[in-house]
């Protein structure tokens, strides 16, 4: 059982990225007279890390917490960054309306959520590739 869990793991991250993408708006598009609720991208990449790295070895569990909590913050704000900077060059700004991106809401949905996760996922299978076991 904990072996099919460890297997289909990414199709449970893949679940959550569409689940957030359809009922969380991203912060590029939405009211900018409202805070974006920064706190939910947190806790919906920093579960996505934590389901990725749980099955590991090399790490105990205060670690495995800490490091997807660090990792996941930085990679919002490499992923908010690039994607700002790669669909503003596309499609422009509106600039009657606090410059906000003229892209399509679902467009900008899926690449903040898909990107701040696999940003996050390659950092920690990167860094886990080269640290070496603690119970061996």
């Amino acid at each position: 059982m904990y072996k099919k869990l460890i297997k289909y793991r990414l199709i449970v991250i893949i679940f959550a990225i569409i689940l957030c993408t359809f009922y969380v708006d991203s912060p590029f598009n939405g009211n900018y007279y409202k805070a974006s609720p920064i706190f939910i991208y947190l806790l919906v990449t920093f579960f996505n890390l934590l389901i990725y790295v749980f099955p590991n070895d090399k790490l105990i569990a205060s670690e495995k917490i800490f490091f997807s909590v660090l990792v996941s913050a930085i990679s919002l704000v490499v992923a908010f960054f690039l994607i700002h900077l790669v669909l503003g060059y596309i499609y422009g700004y509106d600039t009657n309306y606090y410059d906000e991106l003229k892209s399509h809401t679902l467009l900008n949905s899926i690449l903040f959520y898909s990107l701040s996760t696999a940003l996050g996922i390659f950092s920690l299978a990167i860094w886990l590739k080269s640290k070496k076991p603690i119970y061996d």
